[in-house]
């Protein structure tokens, strides 16, 4: 699953590969489904489901294929002001299809114009009121509404303590156009604010403010691109949680590694001293081929193959492993944090020689052994071509 959500918030919901929402402070949780001219599409159901975040960050776009096009659900977090999950579902297909928002494992579901209340609070605000709706166990809206039998007229409202309620609410969406909806996070209001659906940021504004969150820390850049990838995914993943009353130690320590001072220093606050005394991870086993992928874990691996310090004298490792389908590709990293200050540097190949470019603080140790296990400098600025096949 990926997390999203907006920084700063203690609210975060996580939206499955399939493209349903979990809304972990709520409790009940949110799918969709398409009806396209040919028949019903459940995501969770269907083969040809595809998922890709925005930019890496936490904007997450999944397609499901319809005749001849594709039904697209874009799901990213916003606060404006209220901390909104926004909904985006896309018709990039030359015929009209109908989406059902599915409501599941609520306790009271009840609706009024275009906006739902789930468990008694204000739940979902949508561009125009369902067209169409069914609710009750899950089986019954499913054979309803696949079985294109769904009901009009006003929705009556419904309450099941146990929380086994289904409410599913169907909107037509027009061809080549977009439907928005917004989804509280919080679950508090018991009235519906007062949202204009049409000027909330898009998605494409929400992952450009994004990366630029992601640019304050160190920076790099790797040959491999899914490796790029889940590192800026672990970087937005860390970044979501450090709000949180207890983040994970794991997470908050590869913050402070990747530069993210200030949201370190203030996750580092939140959690008890016996949670941060009994972290105390081993890197000393890491390669880029069995990186982990729990995300805290991963940027302290990453973080320690590029970087390596000694705490007890000024001495860095650089590039402990250059991986052999990366020679002749260069690296870069720029502005690593060590208890020694700034460390920067990058190699650039010619023919089957690295040539490694440095910017260290003054009276520091360098060593490259993952390249020239001869190299070691003192030099706070400089370049050199390396010995070829010296590892």
């Amino acid at each position: 699953m990926i997390r999203i959500g907006s920084l700063g918030s203690r609210s975060t919901a996580l939206v499955d590969e399939r493209g349903a929402l979990f809304c972990e402070a709520l409790g009940w949780s949110l799918d969709w489904w398409i009806g396209a001219d040919d028949r019903w599409r459940v995501p969770a159901r269907e083969n040809s489901v595809r998922q890709s975040r925005l930019a890496d960050g936490p904007v997450v776009r999944t397609a499901v294929r319809v005749p001849s096009g594709d039904a697209v659900q874009t799901a990213y977090a916003v606060r404006a002001p209220h901390e909104l999950v926004i909904w985006e579902i896309e018709n990039d297909s030359p015929a009209a299809f109908v989406v059902a928002l599915v409501i599941k494992g609520a306790r009271a579901v009840n609706a009024a114009e275009n906006i739902i209340f789930i468990d008694r609070r204000w739940g979902i605000t949508t561009t125009r009121p369902a067209s169409r709706w069914s609710v009750g166990r899950a089986e019954e809206v499913d054979v309803e509404v696949c079985g294109g039998t769904a009901r009009t007229g006003s929705f009556p409202p419904t309450a099941d303590r146990a929380g086994r309620i289904t409410g599913a609410f169907l909107f037509p969406v027009a061809h080549r156009t977009r439907l928005r909806f917004a989804i509280s996070l919080s679950g508090s209001e018991r009235s519906a604010p007062d949202i204009d659906l049409a000027t909330l940021p898009d998605s494409d504004a929400v992952a450009r403010g994004w990366d630029a969150h992601l640019a304050r820390g160190l920076r790099v850049e790797l040959p491999d691109a899914q490796i790029m990838s889940a590192l800026r995914s672990a970087q937005a993943e860390a970044l979501l949680t450090a709000s949180r009353n207890r983040p994970a130690p794991d997470l908050v320590a590869g913050l402070e590694d990747w530069g993210f001072d200030a949201e370190a220093a203030t996750a580092w606050a939140r959690l008890t001293t016996r949670a941060r005394r009994r972290y105390r991870p081993d890197l000393s086993g890491a390669t880029w081929e069995s990186l982990s992928t729990n995300p805290g874990d991963l940027l302290r691996q990453i973080r320690h193959l590029l970087v390596a310090e000694n705490p007890d004298e000024p001495k860095i490792e650089v590039l402990r492993h250059y991986p052999s389908s990366w020679r002749g590709q260069g690296v870069e990293v720029h502005n690593a944090p060590t208890l020694w200050g700034s460390v920067s540097f990058a190699v650039r190949w010619h023919g089957d020689r690295p040539a490694l470019f440095w910017d260290i603080p003054v009276g520091v140790e360098l060593s490259v052994p993952g390249l020239d296990a001869d190299f070691v400098t003192r030099e706070p600025k400089g370049e050199m071509l390396l010995a070829a096949n010296r590892t």
